[in-house]
């Protein structure tokens, strides 16, 4: 997601190829940008920073650390701090309020096949979230409830980039466009779906199923930053089995969880992250 574009860096490569940024005037530096912002603005780069954002910002998906790409040394970590309270209940439905603080860092070694192998692009991305919604559940019988969701939040996103090597040659071109940029967002968003609870003998088993519609839009972009609006489409499922562990603490009984989930991306933008689906396995 945060990698140049194929179309972006074949761009880069033919100036490059051209002659260096300072040996070019600053209106054909322009001109390049200006080709590069056109790109960025076709082929929807900004669904993968509104993808990135519905993912932190969900509550169903836990904190977790990804290898993204091993040849690239990427990373993603995703940290949360989910809240939510009880409101009361209404003719078989409960009314809750949730909300949440997100945090999310990417971190790469980007390098790009047009420049020698020695030089690359140390990446930093950083996104910060806070979100506000009401969730509303009704039981259908002794094992589903139907839930939905509506969530409101705001969203900081901040790029850094180290240039390595000969690739200073792309600042110019790159600064406050693709890599060193800041901007704001906005989301809100959408859930449906069904949670399951059965207990069998000593083991109890939760489940949930949730889609998710969020629209994001991007405010107060720094220097020529490509701003975006997109919708994005996800869809959740886990599972988690539990079981006691026979022994309490401080009067708290313990137990171990064994987890299993799914998130996959769907939609046109579905690939926006440089993957659609995402499998987790855990216990706690």
């Amino acid at each position: 997601m945060m990698a140049l574009s194929r179309l972006t860096s074949a761009i880069l490569s033919g100036c490059l190829l051209a002659g260096p940024a300072s040996a070019l005037t600053q209106e054909e530096i322009d001109e390049i940008r200006d080709s590069i912002a056109a790109t960025e603005r076709q082929q929807g780069s900004g669904a993968g920073y509104a993808q990135l954002l519905g993912f932190i910002t969900d509550p169903d998906v836990s904190a977790i650390t990804l290898d993204v790409d091993k040849q690239t040394d990427s990373t993603l970590d995703i940290y949360k701090l989910p809240l939510q309270l009880k409101l009361g209940e209404h003719h078989g439905w409960t009314l809750l309020v949730r909300g949440g603080l997100n945090y999310a860092s990417y971190d790469a070694d980007d390098s790009l096949e047009f420049l020698p192998s020695s030089d690359n692009i140390d990446i930093e991305f950083s996104a910060y979230s806070g979100s506000l919604g009401l969730v509303t559940k009704k039981s259908l019988n002794a094992d589903w409830t139907f839930a939905a969701a509506l969530d409101a939040g705001l969203a900081r996103f901040e790029n850094e980039a180290d240039y390595k090597g000969g690739s200073e040659v792309l600042a110019p071109f790159l600064d406050d466009l693709l890599l060193n940029w800041t901007t704001n967002a906005s989301l809100f968003s959408g859930v449906v779906g069904l949670d399951y609870r059965h207990a069998f003998n000593d083991l109890e088993v939760k489940g949930q199923i949730h889609y998710i519609h969020s629209y994001v839009s991007s405010f107060g972009e720094s220097g020529d930053f490509v701003g975006f609006t997109e919708h994005t489409d996800t869809l959740h499922v886990d599972v988690d089995i539990i079981h006691p562990w026979g022994m309490a603490l401080d009067g708290y009984p313990l137990a171990g969880v064994v987890h299993l989930g799914n998130t996959t991306f769907l939609g046109d933008n579905r690939e926006a992250l440089g993957f659609s689906t995402l499998w987790s396995m855990g216990y706690a």
